[in-house]
């Protein structure tokens, strides 16, 4: 659409827009002068525009998204400017590295001057990774691909935490029926235990603990009384217990689930020395890891750690890392 395609159909709609002037589009969004408005178009019943206007602006939005991604395969580089990325428009979740890619391919609906357009391509592009970003943490589909993923480790300089969908991230890369793809893609590599240093591990690590229920009589209960974090319950049909619990590694509150893990790593590199664990490179300086294994004392308990692991790019180099 151009400019004044755009302009002449909001000519229509001045009574219940706030329209910008076209040398100022670039700087200011529309607005509805009441919610009134947008309840109306969005009722088919009364409008009759959109059957399903959530669905329809959602494939918008997915089109838009990768059309803008597509245009900047190598990512974007206008000098020094602000490369962070916002979720749901206040939070951020990181900040995106920069280039090699130009981005001078993204292609806004109208022209603007120099300046004026970088900026513009610049924040079409923030806001496709934003959108890619905030798929993932919401399961959308269209979001969790390889692109995607790729997109969302291979792009940035650091990850906030606080606000990076990062559980969300391990669940769909580490999630057993898609595992072997994303191995056999490289999306996945799979080093020794011996590799992994505990003081490495850094802010949480989450755990899942499976046993079968007939062997509980004869073993120890894992949980310990005096952990302050919560657990939660698988209530499935199979007999089993099977529990998930989340620890933070600077918990002064909780050193026994820190400590044990330091000691299950330790008797791993020490034992089993070629065990191999999973490892979801980054470009930052963390990456994510799941360590799973079979308690070899009592052949049956499942454990599962998935925890965040921090390494300089040297040693990220030494261990395979393609990013």
């Amino acid at each position: 659409m151009t400019c004044d395609d755009a302009y002449a159909a909001l000519r229509h709609l001045l009574s219940v827009l706030t329209v910008p002037e076209r040398d100022k589009a670039h700087e200011f969004v529309l607005q509805c002068f009441h919610k009134s408005f947008i309840d109306y178009i969005s009722d088919f019943s009364r409008s009759g525009l959109f059957s399903d206007i959530e669905h329809e602006a959602h494939h918008l939005e997915v089109q838009c998204t990768f059309r803008i991604l597509e245009q900047a395969p190598d990512g974007i580089d206008f000098g020094d400017r602000d490369y962070a990325i916002y979720a749901s428009g206040f939070c951020r979740v990181g900040v995106l590295a920069c280039g090699p890619g130009t981005g001078c391919d993204i292609l806004p609906t109208w022209p603007a001057d120099e300046e004026h357009g970088k900026n513009t391509r610049l924040e079409m592009y923030k806001l496709s990774v934003g959108n890619v970003v905030e798929g993932i943490r919401n399961k959308k589909s269209a979001f969790c691909t390889q692109f995607c993923i790729r997109l969302v480790t291979a792009r940035w300089c650091f990850y906030d935490f606080n606000y990076f969908p990062y559980e969300v991230l391990e669940n769909l890369v580490f999630e057993r029926s898609r595992r072997h793809e994303f191995i056999e893609h490289g999306i996945l590599k799979q080093i020794p235990v011996k590799a992994f240093l505990y003081t490495n591990v850094v802010y949480r690590a989450r755990l899942q603990f499976r046993r079968p229920t007939t062997t509980v009589a004869n073993l120890s209960d894992p949980w310990k009384s005096s952990c302050r974090h919560e657990r939660t319950h698988d209530r499935g049909q199979s007999k089993e217990e099977n529990w998930r619990t989340e620890f933070k590694m600077s918990d002064i509150k909780c050193r026994s689930c820190c400590q044990r893990l330091e000691a299950q790593l330790e008797k791993w590199k020490t034992r089993y020395p070629d065990h191999l664990v999973t490892v979801l490179f980054t470009s930052t300086y963390t990456y994510f890891v799941e360590f799973q294994f079979v308690d070899p004392d009592d052949g049956v308990s499942e454990w599962t750690y998935w925890f965040v692991y921090e390494i300089e790019e040297e040693e990220r180099r030494k261990l395979g890392s393609p990013l």
